[in-house]
């Protein structure tokens, strides 16, 4: 048998890194987020910590998350099963979300505040209906979204028909 060679990358650049908004697993351990920034900026220069704006501190950086104040009692409720359970944030959030649907879709739904306008495509009836009953079937089985559409095409299918036509 013969013996693979292990080829390590010790050196390499990223030039271009593409994300998304939220994890498509379940339970991703990791989400990457970006922001937009003009293409004259990528290269520019970073100023010392000196000359920004707002320096980072020693106590900044020290103090520990618990001391911030959570978002919403979604979070707050995350916080306590995290602690209690004594599990990762990332499992306490998924013990809270099946727990607590109701605050689940209100912390869902606050958001965060953009800075430009958001622009929504018109959707048709037939989209609209089928997307409720993908979250009914959510909420009725306590189930994510992927396993809700798939369990609302088998029980629906002349929606799901209506809602491709209306896709194409």
């Amino acid at each position: 048998m013969t013996e693979r060679t292990k080829r390590i990358m010790r050196e390499f650049k990223i030039d271009e890194l593409s994300v998304v908004d939220s994890p498509a697993q379940e339970g991703a351990r990791a989400v990457l987020m970006k922001r937009r920034v003009p293409r004259e900026r990528f290269n520019a220069p970073v100023p010392p910590m000196s000359e920004r704006d707002e320096p980072l501190t020693f106590d900044k950086l020290a103090r520990p998350a618990q001391e911030t104040e959570p978002m919403s009692n979604f979070e707050a409720r995350v916080d306590e099963i995290a602690k209690r359970d004594s599990c990762q944030r990332m499992d306490a959030m998924t013990k809270a979300r099946l727990r607590y649907p109701d605050e689940y879709d209100a912390y869902q739904k606050a958001g965060a505040v953009t800075s430009r306008p958001v622009y929504e495509k018109s959707r048709s009836d037939a989209e609209i209906a089928f997307e409720k009953l993908v979250d009914q079937i959510q909420t009725r089985d306590r189930s994510n979204r992927f396993e809700a559409l798939k369990k609302a095409a088998r029980e629906h299918p002349r929606e799901l028909a209506a809602y491709r036509a209306a896709l194409s």
